[in-house]
């Protein structure tokens, strides 16, 4: 008997036989197959590009990245693995805020943000924002996305599409970075349509490949991969956050919906008390994400009203269709979409991804500069901790992205402009090119859409993601890495969308890895970090950022302390410190005097 589907695996008895050097065959049988589709990729040609700033991303902070390179008079080659304007899939990185001199300081914001994100805050990052907003809110309102019916997206894609010193390539995926010595000097990746290698040389290279997630039903995760993560790192960038997590939800009676407006969008400042997971812990570990009723009215300039007060919509550019609140959708539940998150809203939606601006490469500066030289980041790919352990401040994503892709392409745009021409041997190239295309020519193994199912079943469960215990993080852990290194480098592809899912699942699997290490050595509860048998928070030893780096294969983890100018007053006392998020039991040993 012989077995094919429509992808072109196949597998017979005897070749199922043969296959048990592969890998384990009790565990891995089912997903083993021959390769029809295998070719040799030898002969495949290379096309190459070559400018001072290559952008990797087109979502907002990509465009504004390549925007503001441009500006500085830099030739700029944006890369985008979708469409430029519709890449931008980061957990609804849509919310806008504006800075108002007249009624904020910077103090202010500062004193905030810093306890709300309960005092891992980076407020670097904060100032980013502070000093680039308005600026970034007037190109807005000249371009027209303020203007009704147009829509930030397309105005961005306008924008990109007539500048002349911008070159633009859609629906090519980046595999690796490239380098020119010690100094990242480009990137190597192909397109959808046909087999061949695109190189890109650049002085300067800025990623923008937003965030990720494990490919859950829910918000618009489905495209997000850590590309960026897991480029950096493999080259030895720093990479920070992994241990938080999003909590973003979705309606109970359409748990795959993620646009239906009055559901959602209204009730973004609010976390869910009802859950598909009816366990005590996890409902008390959702709503420490409920914002304080001062921290949002000072912050979006709406001077009234208190925590899921709708913003000033004058203050922001026109997200399009779905943005602004309809009338609940037919065949809905009654009540199903009336903001009430406390019964139609169910968890999980965004599973393997933390809040906006937390995970991503850390930076070495207060300017979107990275550890490696040569490479910036900005928007979601940045761990800029802009808002620390808790996405709290509605407002701060779509906005955070577009100031980091701003000064990320000024700062590169200068760099640029400083450096010698780049030289990227024939060698590397052709060794990444190979290592590139290997799924393509691998005769046998395992299909990446079962490597990808079997992988979210080990990440995906509430009890290892959100609820967090050593020997579960452990047990998490051991699969994860048994994945890592029989599943991973024996996976096939018949096509460019098969290998463009088979090296997605690498990274997903390498993002998983940093998550349950840096879980585990985060030995506290903070922000949307819940450890069951590390339940309080811990300002002794975790007032720090947790960042990991590949030293010789081996993931290493450090900290890095927050700035004395950053973390809390230490004579306050425990409550005073976090009045805003209890988490489960704190508050009997607070009143018992037990905590300080």
């Amino acid at each position: 008997m012989t077995v094919q589907n429509q992808n072109g695996f196949h597998c017979d008895r005897r070749n199922f036989i043969k296959m048990a050097g592969i890998g384990t065959v009790a565990m891995a049988g089912i997903g083993m197959a021959i390769n029809a589709g295998a070719a040799s990729m030898a002969s495949v040609t290379t096309d190459e590009y070559e400018s001072d700033v290559l952008v990797i991303g087109g979502g907002t902070a990509g465009c504004f990245a390549a925007i503001q390179a441009a500006r500085k008079g830099a030739s700029v080659t944006m890369v985008v693995k979708g469409g430029v304007g519709r890449s931008g899939l980061s957990p609804w990185a849509g919310a806008w805020i504006e800075f108002n001199e007249k009624t904020q300081t910077r103090e202010d914001w500062h004193n905030q943000l810093r306890r709300g994100g309960e005092y891992l805050t980076n407020l670097d990052y904060v100032d980013v924002l502070i000093d680039n907003i308005n600026l970034v809110n007037a190109d807005l309102k000249e371009w027209g996305a303020y203007t009704y019916p147009n829509i930030l997206t397309e105005v961005l894609r306008d924008q990109i599409k007539k500048n002349k010193k911008i070159k633009l390539v859609e629906r090519t995926r980046i595999a690796e970075l490239l380098t020119d010595g010690s100094r990242v000097a480009g990137a190597i990746g192909y397109p959808f349509e046909e087999e061949k290698a695109l190189v890109f040389k650049a002085k300067a290279v800025i990623m923008a490949t937003g965030a990720g997630g494990y490919k859950p039903n829910g918000f618009p995760l489905h495209n997000t991969t850590f590309d960026g993560d897991a480029m950096a790192y493999r080259l030895g960038a720093e990479i920070t956050g992994k241990e938080f997590v999003d909590t973003h939800q979705t309606l109970a009676a359409t748990p795959a919906d993620c646009r239906y407006p009055d559901g959602i969008l209204n009730n973004m400042p609010r976390l869910i008390k009802g859950s598909l997971y009816n366990n005590a812990a996890i409902l008390a570990h959702h709503e420490i994400n409920v914002p304080a009723a001062e921290i949002r009215p000072s912050l979006d300039g709406t001077g009234g009203g208190g925590a899921g007060t709708r913003p000033d919509m004058s203050t922001r550019p026109n997200m399009g269709a779905g943005f602004t609140p309809k009338k609940p959708r037919p065949g809905l539940p009654e009540g199903a979409g009336q903001r009430d998150p406390f019964v139609d809203y169910v968890g999980g939606a965004t599973t393997g991804n933390a809040g906006h601006k937390t995970e991503g490469i850390f930076p070495a500066d207060g300017q979107c500069g990275t550890s490696l030289e040569g490479l910036f980041a900005c928007g979601d790919a940045l761990g800029s901790m802009q808002l620390g352990a808790v996405y709290f401040g509605p407002g701060l994503s779509g906005s955070g992205s577009s100031t980091q892709g701003r000064v990320a392409g000024e700062v590169a745009a200068q760099y640029a402009g400083k450096v010698r021409k780049v030289s990227i041997s024939a060698k590397q190239i052709a060794q990444r090119k190979k290592e590139m295309f290997a799924e393509r020519e691998r005769e046998k193994g395992y299909s990446p859409d079962w490597v990808t199912h079997t992988f979210r079943t080990i990440v995906s469960p509430y009890y290892v993601t959100y609820v967090k215990k050593e020997d579960r993080l452990k047990a998490a852990l051991t699969n994860i890495e048994f994945l890592r290194d029989h599943f991973v480098p024996n996976m096939l592809a018949t096509n460019t969308h098969d290998l463009r899912v088979a090296q997605e699942a690498k990274n997903m699997i390498l993002n998983a890895e940093m998550r349950m290490r840096a879980s585990l050595a985060r030995k506290e509860s903070r922000g949307t970090h819940y450890r069951e048998d590390y339940p309080f928070r811990d300002d002794k030893n975790f007032l720090c950022w947790l960042t990991m780096k590949n030293n010789g294969g081996k993931m290493e983890i450090n900290k890095r302390p927050v700035p004395k100018s950053m973390r809390p007053d230490m004579s306050e006392s425990y409550e005073t410190r976090y009045p805003d998020f209890r988490f489960p039991g704190e508050e009997e040993l607070i009143k018992a005097g037990k905590l300080s």
